[in-house]
């Protein structure tokens, strides 16, 4: 999650918000869709994450899950 945090730069209350359908792995270049209320300026954003990232998400994320389902269970 820290590694997350920190190549990322999203908020804490962004990373909590966000939602196993927020992140896409399986593109060419993986990325994060931001809804838009769940982002601090209001504004839905779309940004590339690092190859090692993906990487580490694809190794915490469940065989099944749903959309809505968050990606980290908690934010210290």
């Amino acid at each position: 999650m820290y590694v997350f945090a920190i190549t990322t730069g999203l908020r804490r209350q962004e990373i909590e918000d966000l939602q196993w359908g927020d992140v896409v792995l399986d593109a060419p270049t993986p990325f994060l869709h931001l809804r838009d209320y769940a982002t601090k300026a209001r504004r839905a954003d779309i940004f590339a994450i690092k190859p090692e990232v993906a990487a580490m998400l694809r190794e915490v994320r469940p065989a099944r899950w749903e959309d809505e389902e968050q990606v980290f269970a908690s934010v210290p």
